[in-house]
């Protein structure tokens, strides 16, 4: 009697690992597709290296997605990528890209970088005070007899 509950405690658990087996578990599942859309415009951004750029990576302006990487090809030892930003998206004239990473351990994105401004622009510049003139000096101190 005990022999015939042993083999149907085996045969069970074979069943079930059998079982478990057969099926593609997450794999079944539909996930998202990557990326961010159709639509938007393309520019080109030119790397000496992007080794470890992900095929479709993130790309961000001043911490926001605004883009993706569309395609990465090398020619002369230059990397050159297609970006594709989305159509609401204004890059301002004269900005760079770079590669980028969260953390240490994080995917590389392409991170846009608006131009520095070295003046400021608008109607109140002409009566805006450099920050140079306004630069506390740090306090004497006085030899006291």
């Amino acid at each position: 009697m005990a022999i015939r509950k042993r083999l149907a405690a085996v045969g069970a658990v074979a069943a079930i690992a059998l079982s478990g087996c057969a099926t593609n578990g997450l794999g079944d599942l539909p996930l998202p597709a990557p990326g961010v859309g159709t639509g938007g415009y393309h520019l080109t951004a030119l790397f000496s290296n992007i080794l470890n750029l992900p095929n479709n990576a993130k790309v961000k302006l001043a911490g926001a997605d605004v883009g993706q990487v569309d395609d990465m090809r090398v020619s002369n030892y230059t990397a050159i990528t297609t970006l594709r930003i989305l159509d609401g998206v204004r890059l301002p004239k004269g900005s760079t890209a770079e590669l980028r990473s969260a953390t240490p351990l994080g995917d590389v994105f392409v991170s846009i970088r608006p131009p520095r401004v070295r003046r400021q622009m608008g109607r109140s510049s002409r009566r805006a005070t450099p920050s140079a003139w306004t630069r506390r000096r740090p306090p004497r101190r006085w030899n006291r007899c």
